[in-house]
């Protein structure tokens, strides 16, 4: 694997299909955070991130982890725009223009 740094630039992919661009902003502890700039790609699974959040700030755990679940089986790839390494396995939200991630 090539030289990574969790605080490049990131396109968020589902097979060839780029559905969003995550310009790097901060990183605090284990999130890194991003100004996240949708594809109109995007539309077609903007609600599971909402779902998944809103049950999470909820605290409704148990329903968050198969909300989650139902994100993870899209096999969504995060991308670095610096030298191409791909992230498979990543916990990503989604809030308007708003990302964050750990890996």
């Amino acid at each position: 694997m090539k030289n990574r740094s969790l605080s490049d630039d990131w396109l968020l992919k589902r097979g060839d299909e780029v559905l969003g661009f995550l310009q790097y902003e901060d990183t605090d502890q284990a999130f890194f955070y991003f100004q996240f700039h949708p594809e109109p790609a995007f539309a077609s699974i903007c609600e599971l991130f909402e779902e998944e959040l809103r049950l999470l700030n909820e605290d409704r755990l148990d329903e968050w982890e198969r909300s989650y679940d139902r994100i993870e089986t899209l096999d969504l790839t995060l991308v670095s725009t610096v030298d191409g390494s791909e992230l498979h396995e990543f916990l990503l939200h989604i809030d308007g223009n708003c990302a964050w991630f750990r890996a």
